[in-house]
């Protein structure tokens, strides 16, 4: 690894653990505002989260918890490649102040950041931080909200009408 992406990876580690302390210090993990869930429908079965109106990411925690996914898309959430962002990290806060490391690294057919997991209390905490366009994104969010996503609000559909009478 180049000194460049070191240090990188290591100013998102740190960030990332700076959440953590203060998260710990408050007793308490909500995603930062501008990261909170937004109640656009996933495409993968997780939580939608956005990242300077520019980006959407998905989190996903696998059935049993072993596998966290991190899907992405752009504003009109259609999907990107995994390698839009840079040096996606990821770890889980477990109670009694234990973390847990998550190794990310890019699935193989290029569609999302994957890393195995060990989630099993709903009060497990996942935080991520990554590079896009050289700002860096944090978010934290439950284990809890990943096993019961937000619903997004049922958007009622126009009907399309056919008129009486003749066009011309």
């Amino acid at each position: 690894m180049n000194e460049y992406k070191r240090l990188t990876v290591l100013a998102v580690s740190l960030i990332v653990a700076l959440v953590v302390s203060l998260t710990a210090a408050v007793g308490t993990a909500f995603a930062h505002d501008e990261h909170a869930p937004h109640f656009d429908a996933p495409q993968h079965g997780g939580v939608v989260l956005e990242f300077h109106d520019e980006i959407h990411y998905e989190l996903v925690a696998s059935q049993g918890g072993t596998q966290l996914q991190v899907w992405l898309s752009d504003a009109h959430r259609r999907p990107l490649a995994a390698s839009e962002v840079a040096d996606l990290v990821a770890e889980v806060g477990h109670p009694g102040n234990q973390v847990e490391q998550v190794n990310m690294h890019i699935s193989d057919d290029g569609g999302s950041w994957i890393g195995a997991v060990h989630l099993k209390d709903p009060a497990d905490i996942v935080r991520i931080g990554f590079t896009y366009h050289m700002m860096t994104a944090t978010s934290s969010t439950k284990y809890d909200v990943l096993l019961h996503p937000p619903t997004p609000p049922a958007t009622p559909h126009k009907q399309d009408h056919d008129h009486d009478g003749a066009h011309t």
